[in-house]
């Protein structure tokens, strides 16, 4: 089996290759750099990967800590106020609005997973809450079976009309425009709880296992 293993030139996103067929699916965590489990759940799956333990068997995977300047800071923003999940919009993508570290990194972002075939980003609340999950598009998929493996998924949040924010502004809704559920935001519950995070990587893994990218044994799977 071939395995291919680097990072590209967009800072802290890791490509692995199987070498075989299969889909193509990021994880990405650490758009806003104060919510660590999605963080924490991203650099163990690098390390897995990195380490051999945990092998791809199937398609690519990317795996994207998505704002390296707000991480090292511990912040939502690079700079107060700045919010890269706000960033995928025509403005900034198309049309090259904005100069700051987040339109960059929303572009870069941009370019490689815009024709992924399923992305899934974690993210945390600033406020204590259960976890919940939001798509931007959800009828006639042929794939929700995939959210089975999601704690939280009982409480689906849609917004196929844009009413947030009127266009597709986040990564989810950016993986989104090209059909129902190509994209999941997966709000893994409060930001300053890191108990789940172990719960969450399990539920990664379980995601690929299920799209036929890794081999779990029964006894690893997440109830």
């Amino acid at each position: 089996m071939v395995k291919t293993d680097h990072t590209l030139k967009a800072e802290d996103v890791h490509r692995f290759d199987s070498g075989k067929p299969g889909p193509t699916i990021v994880i990405a965590g650490g758009m806003h750099g104060d919510e660590l489990t999605g963080i924490n759940v991203v650099r163990a799956l690098i390390m897995a990967f990195f380490s051999g333990a945990r092998v791809l068997e199937a398609g690519v995977l990317y795996l994207a800590l998505g704002n390296p300047r707000a991480i090292a800071r511990g912040t939502r923003g690079s700079y107060p106020g700045a919010d890269l999940n706000r960033c995928f919009t025509k403005a900034v993508l198309k049309d090259g609005e904005g100069i700051e570290y987040e339109h960059d990194r929303a572009r870069e972002l941009a370019a490689i997973f815009t024709y992924v075939d399923f992305g899934i980003d974690i993210h945390a609340t600033s406020k204590p809450s259960e976890p919940f999950v939001f798509s931007q598009r959800f009828v006639d998929c042929p794939d929700t079976q995939i959210l089975q493996w999601l704690n939280g998924t009982e409480r689906l949040v849609v917004d196929p009309n844009q009413i947030f924010a009127g266009e597709p502004v986040t990564l989810d809704e950016l993986l989104g425009r090209a059909g129902p559920l190509r994209g999941l935001c997966y709000e893994t519950g409060y930001a300053a709880d890191t108990s789940k995070q172990v719960a969450v990587a399990m539920e990664m893994y379980n995601i690929l296992a299920y799209k036929k990218m890794i081999t779990l044994a029964a006894p690893e799977l997440w109830t």
